[in-house]
C-alpha cells in the first residue's frame, strides 16, 4: 500500500476521534507488518490536528532522489571535460585529464596538501594507523601495476 493511503485512512481516524494508539492498533490489526510505525502515525496525527489537508509529501530543497535525461552520457563528459582548465577537470580527489580521445586518470591533492596522512604520534587507534598504511601499499602497488599496462600499450598481463 502507498504511503499516501495509509495518511488517507490516518486523516480519516483522526476525525472520526480516534487517538494516535487506537489508530496505530487498528492499522496493525488490518495490514499487519505492513502498517506504519507508531512514531509515523502519531507525527500524521499531529500534522492533521494542526490543520493540515494535504496528504502528499511537502516540496523540498536540495538535490533530488531521482535524476533522469535523455542527454547521452558522452555528451555529459565533454561537457564536464570542457568546463576543466587545460583540459584537467579536478573532482575529490582525482584528476580527470582528457588527452585527445583518451580520458586519464591522476591523483589530485589541494594547493594545502602537506603529504601527511596521519601522524604517527597521534591518538588514533592502531588498526587505524595500520590501515591507512595498508591502503597507501595497495595504490602504490596498484600505480605500478598502471604503469606497465600503460608503458606496454594495454598488453600486460600477469
Amino acid at each position: 500500500m502507498e504511503k499516501i493511503e495509509y495518511r488517507a485512512i490516518i486523516k480519516f481516524l483522526r476525525l472520526k476521534g480516534n487517538t494516535s494508539t487506537q489508530i496505530k492498533a487498528e492499522l496493525d490489526a488490518v495490514y499487519g507488518d505492513s502498517a506504519p510505525s507508531f512514531a509515523t502515525v502519531k507525527r500524521w496525527v499531529a500534522e492533521f490536528k494542526r490543520g493540515r489537508t494535504s496528504l502528499g509529501d511537502d516540496e523540498r530543497s536540495g538535490r533530488p532522489t531521482t535524476a533522469t535525461t535523455t542527454e547521452p552520457a558522452t555528451k555529459k563528459a565533454k561537457t564536464v571535460l570542457s568546463a576543466g582548465k587545460d583540459d584537467r577537470l579536478n573532482f575529490l580527489d582525482v584528476t580527470v585529464i582528457r588527452d585527445n580521445e583518451l580520458i586519464e586518470f591522476d591523483w589530485y591533492h589541494k594547493p594545502t596538501f602537506s603529504g601527511r596522512y596521519l601522524n604517527c604520534w597521534s591518538q588514533h587507534v592502531v588498526s587505524q594507523k595500520i590501515g591507512t598504511i595498508a591502503g597507501l601499499r595497495v595504490i602504490h602497488l596498484l600505480s605500478e601495476k598502471w604503469e606497465k599496462v600503460v608503458a606496454s600499450e594495454g598488453a600486460y598481463f600477469e
